[in-house]
Order: C-alpha cells, then structure tokens, then sequence
C-alpha cells in the first residue's frame, strides 16, 4: 500500500545569519514517518513529506547530535547554522 505523506513548505531560513563570534541555532521541520501515523484535519497521514531547508547562499546547516521534535506537527530539528 503506497504511503500517504502530508506535504509542507520547506523552512525558509534565509533571514538567518550568525553574528560574529556567535552561533545560529536554529530550527526546521523535517520528513518524518511515524509506525502508527497522525491525522491532520480530518485525513489519516503516514507522516510529513518536507523539502530541505532554504538557506542564504554561502551558509549550511551543522548537527549537533539532539533528537527531532516528534511530538510537534511536522517534527523539527536544531541545527546550527554555519558560513561555508
């Protein structure tokens, strides 16, 4: 049976950049499947389909090993963002 994904914008992080000697943390959704699934309105879902997020030119996002989100609507992720 094909899967049944609530599809979202991607996280629009283009506004952010770190201050000198700072860091940027920050926070997008992400795809997620869960096993047992999630409605949304009215509608049964298998999880959240969303797309990488936009960042301004010259920067990318570095992990820093926490766990997303679940029990948010789509889950997220913290990440900090970083200058190439």
């Amino acid at each position: 049976m094909k899967k049944k994904l609530f599809k979202c914008a991607p996280t629009d992080l283009r506004g952010y950049t770190p201050s000198p000697g700072k860091r940027c943390e920050v926070t997008y959704s992400v795809s997620y499947e869960y096993n047992g699934g999630t409605i949304i309105g009215d509608e049964w879902y298998d999880g959240y389909e969303v797309p990488a997020p936009l960042l301004a030119p010259g920067y990318t996002l570095k992990g820093i090993g926490v766990g997303l989100q679940l029990n948010c609507h789509p889950p997220y992720a913290t990440a900090i963002l970083v200058k190439e």
